[in-house]
């Protein structure tokens, strides 16, 4: 890591690759390797294990490595985690940024339920929604206002409420993705069954409370 005369941090910059900084707090800098760039959208790579985090929705100033700073606004639209590595993809506010927030959000899978969550991380409990199953999780969706305050959740804890004469499904995972769509946020959770007790029997509850849900939906039709 390296530091400037300002005080701010930034990580070393790969040979081969242009960089850009993005301010993430008041006085920290952080330069990240940009992986592609489309019209207004950058997709920049920084290391995972850094302590500051972007919201999926936030603003964020950037510039690029060889400018002067401040630089311009951008949102931050998109953030995946893949092994060592965090990346977001994101989209400087000028004309053509609707469209470039359009086709992120078209990146997310379509909902096709709308079932009351409660996502767990320590002591406190966020309200969101389960909007589509996914092959080893689910997709969720949140307000900005949660993603803010999650955006340094790593593991979270889904409790999904089964009903008064079931158990609720609990399962501990990973926010693998986040994508803004409009004014929520989804996440892409990933289903860890080393961390979940009896993993089996609560994706078997979850099972059970989506069901419910589809019976439901199929008789308000």
């Amino acid at each position: 890591m390296n530091e400037d005369s300002a005080g701010r941090r930034s990580t070393p910059q790969d040979s081969g690759r242009a960089h850009l900084q993005v301010f993430f707090d008041p006085g920290v800098v952080r330069v990240g390797a940009i992986l592609l760039r489309d019209g207004p959208a950058f997709d920049v790579e920084f290391p995972r294990n850094q302590r500051e985090t972007l919201s999926v929705g936030a603003q964020a100033q950037v510039a690029m490595a060889n400018e002067p700073t401040p630089g311009r606004l951008a949102t931050v639209a998109e953030r995946s985690e893949n092994g060592n590595a965090r990346r977001y993809r994101l989209v400087l506010q000028r004309d053509d940024a609707a469209a470039a927030l359009a086709r992120v959000a078209d990146r997310s899978p379509r909902p096709t339920h709308s079932l009351d969550i409660l996502m767990r991380f320590g002591r406190l409990d966020f309200r969101g929604k389960l909007v589509a199953p996914q092959m080893q999780g689910a997709l969720l969706q949140v307000s900005q206002e949660t993603e803010t305050v999650l955006r340094a959740a790593d593991a979270i804890e889904l409790v999904v409420r089964a009903g008064e004469a079931d158990r609720d499904a609990r399962l501990v995972g990973w926010i693998d993705r986040r994508i803004l769509d409009g004014a929520v946020v989804r996440y892409e959770f990933r289903i860890d069954d080393r961390l979940t007790e009896d993993a089996a029997a609560q994706r078997a509850r979850l099972r059970t409370a989506l069901q419910r849900t589809d019976r439901g939906n199929s008789l308000g039709a």
